[in-house]
């Protein structure tokens, strides 16, 4: 019996079989496995069934008739080699439940949906984090009813636009974090880290210490709250801007004044407001 190969002509000598008998043939020069079937009578009737095992190394273009199924193996390549799916025309390379073992680097590429409206999502199983690094936006970020938020505990969320760049924020309301209670004391201390608003009771005379991390730039509020007694006064530190340079307050029991500050520098701050007695307890 004869089978027809593109390197060469084989031939083996096969006694007969009952039909439909197949045989398993190894081509030793290629490693190549084949199978035979023989259809009828005789030795003349085994036909070639095509190669079922071995390598595509001298198939350019291999066809696949079916799932690939590499059970617990792997597709890899060797000696620093790319592994290059490309799809024909306008299909698509498709990868269902996808588990990353190390990075994976799109390089000059993007990560894009072919479905009209499609959403890409990235989840993070149980209370794992989906963690973005040196984020680089090209278009709008949606976050639609969502939040940006951080996991860690007080932890801040910094925008820093790039250069002269500015951060501009749209739309109302703008939700700010809520009053900084500040400590009672003869100098009162103030770290503009812990938020833009803050409220202390003046017990006496006392001086509104030099504040610390102000942002240039940003606005910063004292609500400043009389005792029972009333009459207390207040002493702006040294790196305070006020017209007349005092800052009289309401001497009534109870009354509120309120100081509107902008931070120029670090080390400089404007008041460009006073409220004086917006409200007192009855």
């Amino acid at each position: 019996m004869a089978f027809a190969n593109a390197a060469a002509r084989l031939t083996y000598s096969i006694k007969p079989f009952e039909a439909s008998a197949q045989i398993p043939f190894l081509q030793e020069d290629t490693g190549v496995l084949y199978r035979a079937i023989r259809t009828g009578a005789g030795a003349e009737n085994w036909e070639q069934m095509g190669e079922v095992n071995g390598t595509v190394a001298a198939d350019a273009t291999p066809v696949l008739g079916g799932d690939l199924d590499v059970a617990d193996s792997a597709i890899i390549s060797t000696t620093d080699r790319d592994i290059v799916i490309t799809p024909d025309g306008d299909g698509t390379t498709v990868i269902t439940d996808v588990v990353l073992a190390s990075d994976m680097d799109v390089n000059a590429f993007a990560i894009t949906t072919t479905e009209a409206d499609g959403d890409i999502a990235i989840t993070p199983d149980g209370t794992g984090r989906a963690v973005v690094t040196n984020l680089s936006l090209t278009g709008n970020a949606d976050v639609g009813t969502a939040a940006i938020t951080t996991s860690t505990v007080n932890g801040g969320i910094t925008l820093t636009p790039d250069g002269t760049g500015a951060v501009v924020l749209k739309g109302h309301p703008i939700v700010g974090r809520a009053a900084v209670a500040l400590t009672d004391a003869a100098t009162i201390a103030t770290d503009c880290a812990l938020g833009n608003l803050f409220t202390v009771t003046l017990g006496g005379n006392r001086t509104l210490g030099n504040p610390t991390n102000g942002v240039p730039g940003a606005r910063y509020t004292w609500v400043l709250t009389q005792d029972g007694t009333g009459s207390r006064t207040i002493t702006l530190g040294n790196q305070f801007r006020v017209a007349g340079g005092n800052c009289a307050l309401t001497a009534t029991a109870a009354a509120v004044d309120v100081l509107d500050v902008v931070c120029v520098t670090t080390s400089l701050f404007y008041v460009v407001g006073k409220e004086l007695a917006v409200a007192a307890d009855s």
